[in-house]
């Protein structure tokens, strides 16, 4: 990421609340919950946690996870994207959204380099555009384009920056240090349903990638 489009100077912003996010290395990953790139949850709200691998020959297999006092962790076997998923078991109050809901957490992150681009999706899904330039990233729900979404792009000093898609899904942001940073995603469905016996309103989906930078600046 040598040549980048400009610089811009990244301010705090408003952010949704705690957010599944992946830590990924070649040998070993972390899932955390809480507010990157430091402040992790609590873990027991990860219940019913799921990881998967996908490798460059498109096979998926989950993988077992290791609970530790700052997280989930995992070791890929083969390089690939790592996806993460989570619902929460009971539905909430929101004072912000002022009404029931149920909480979906997604996550992507790279293990490795992968040799192709993901060929699966989830169901809210942050995914590399793979464009020149600044770093592009491009959002999907239910495989299409979520136009005009607001991403929060935390860096890995904890500063933010607000993001919009357009009107093809797409979003994009010049790193301006190295390291580890987080895209994130919220998405609300103002759909009615029950879960477990607990009527909610709508189902809020959260989304993240993970992206690491090694040579940033203008």
């Amino acid at each position: 990421m040598k040549r980048l489009i400009g610089a811009v100077l990244l301010l705090p912003a408003a952010a949704f609340g705690h957010v599944l996010w992946i830590e990924a290395s070649p040998e070993s990953l972390r899932l955390c919950f809480g507010e990157p790139p430091e402040e992790v949850g609590k873990l027991e709200r990860m219940e019913g946690i799921e990881a998967r691998l996908e490798d460059a020959s498109g096979r998926v297999e989950r993988l077992p996870l290791e609970s530790r006092p700052d997280g989930f962790y995992a070791k890929p076997a083969r390089a690939g994207w790592i996806t993460a998923f989570q619902q929460e078991s009971r539905v909430k109050e929101s004072k912000r959204l002022g009404c029931a809901v149920l909480s979906r957490y997604h996550a992507r992150a790279a293990a490795g380099i992968p040799q192709q681009a993901p060929a699966h999706r989830m169901e809210l899904d942050i995914l590399p555009a793979g464009k020149e330039g600044a770093v592009s990233v491009r959002v999907l729900f239910r495989g299409d384009p979520l136009k005009k979404s607001r991403l929060i792009v935390t860096a890995p000093n904890g500063w933010q920056k607000e993001v919009r898609t357009d009107a093809d899904g797409e979003g994009s942001f010049t790193p301006l240090w190295e390291g580890l940073y987080v895209v994130s995603l919220e998405h609300v469905e103002t759909v009615p349903g029950e879960h477990e016996g607990q009527p909610y309103d709508a189902v809020r989906h959260v989304a993240t990638l993970s992206l690491r930078v090694d040579d940033a600046g203008p």
